[in-house]
């Protein structure tokens, strides 16, 4: 067990408390994290982007030229381990980039599935994965209470509605209407 500073309040904290009980800064997740980042190599990265735009010798053309194939040359995966880390470490929230890395995972994986179809000429699969995956429409739904009872508001009936109760009507500047619960938005 060793002791380090606690991030927050620099106070001495175990390093394996889940958090300081001086302030509840969680100690142990920033630990995980830094030994994450240190593992992938972001620290790595980060001090070849800063060797790069603290020399001196570069035109400010060159430092971005620089940086780009540098990036350019890092696997996909280490890119993203680097963008991640990087904006956890600037205290951004990462949940949105970590859900589109998600995503890009799977549809990389069902690409694959189809180019292993195409290449061993399996085409009858191929239109049934395409037919099992193709995205329906949306539908639209209620955002009180959820429900998909809902029709599109006419521009009759908008008008009709302005034309009787005038700026008070509940129709202005609306599309949809709930049959479930009569909200309209």
């Amino acid at each position: 067990m060793a002791m380090v500073k606690c991030p927050e309040c620099e106070k001495e904290v175990s390093d394996k408390a889940p958090s300081c009980p001086n302030c509840g800064y969680e100690v142990r997740k920033h630990i995980d994290l830094i030994n994450q980042m240190t593992e992938s190599g972001y620290y790595d990265i980060r001090d070849k982007m800063n060797s790069i735009e603290n020399d001196e010798t570069l035109t400010d053309e060159q430092k971005e030229k620089e940086m780009f194939d540098f990036l350019s040359s890092l696997d996909s995966d280490t890119f993203y381990n680097y963008t991640l880390f990087s904006a956890k470490e600037n205290g951004q929230d990462t949940s949105e980039m970590e859900n589109a890395h998600k995503e890009t995972l799977e549809a990389e994986k069902e690409l694959k599935r189809v180019q292993q179809l195409i290449q061993q000429g399996r085409y009858d699969e191929i239109d049934d994965y395409i037919n099992e995956n193709a995205a329906s429409p949306p539908v639209p739904r209620c955002p009180t209470c959820q429900s998909t009872n809902v029709k599109k508001i006419s521009g009759a009936s908008r008008a009709g509605s302005v034309g009787i109760l005038g700026i008070f009507s509940k129709k202005i500047n609306k599309s949809f209407e709930c049959g479930s619960c009569g909200y309209t938005w």
